[in-house]
């Protein structure tokens, strides 16, 4: 069997890819818990932070979990209300964001 393309790359460059398709992952997952709860990105960052170690899962696992779920894939945990719950839990036990909780700055509109 011919090594792959990805085996021949040094094993930094590997680990980089890995953690940069892993970043990936987690900030589609931020994304999802911004827009369904209205909440900020570091307090999204949070939620997946305290779920993960309160399952004892990697935030790589938990925010795939959530990506999966989300995108509707066949074979992911389905958006159930387990899965709302475990969010939930999440959102009530993480640190609310500091400051005012309104609408963020306006964009000029482009005439």
């Amino acid at each position: 069997m011919a090594p792959t393309t990805s085996s021949l790359l040094p094993l930094h460059e590997r680990s980089r890819r890995r953690a940069m398709a892993n970043r990936v992952v987690i900030e589609q997952a931020k994304g999802i818990l911004i827009l369904r709860y209205r909440i900020g990105p570091d307090h999204a960052f949070d939620v997946l932070r305290l779920w993960a170690s309160e399952t004892g899962h990697s935030l790589f696992a938990v925010a795939k979990t959530l990506v999966d779920a989300a995108s509707g894939d066949p074979d992911a945990v389905t958006w159930d209300s387990a899965l709302r719950a475990r969010i939930e839990l999440a959102l009530d036990a993480s640190s609310p964001p500091v400051g005012p909780r309104g609408p963020g700055p306006r964009l000029k509109s482009v005439r």
